[in-house]
């Protein structure tokens, strides 16, 4: 398909600046991907941070656990002697 493009044009864009309008009957479905995209987006950037707090408390509640049990066997050692 053979472009005329002129940049005298009076739309200011070579003749092709009605592409870049959105034609009025499809703003409502434009509207709805757009709430639908970004949803799932916002979903997934939700899941991917819970699962590194569940990561975080999971590590933290092992080495606080491996605190109180390595401080109780270094205490009963030394009672012990």
């Amino acid at each position: 398909m053979p472009l005329q493009l002129s940049p005298a044009h009076p739309d200011k864009a070579g003749g092709i600046g009605f592409l870049g309008i959105p034609p009025a009957p499809f703003l409502q479905v434009s509207l709805a991907l757009s709430i639908l995209f970004s949803s799932m987006i916002s979903v997934k950037i939700f899941c991917m941070v819970l699962q590194l707090l569940i990561i975080a408390g999971t590590l933290g509640l092992g080495l606080l656990l491996g605190f109180m049990i390595g401080s109780r066997v270094h205490y009963t050692r030394q009672k012990n002697r």
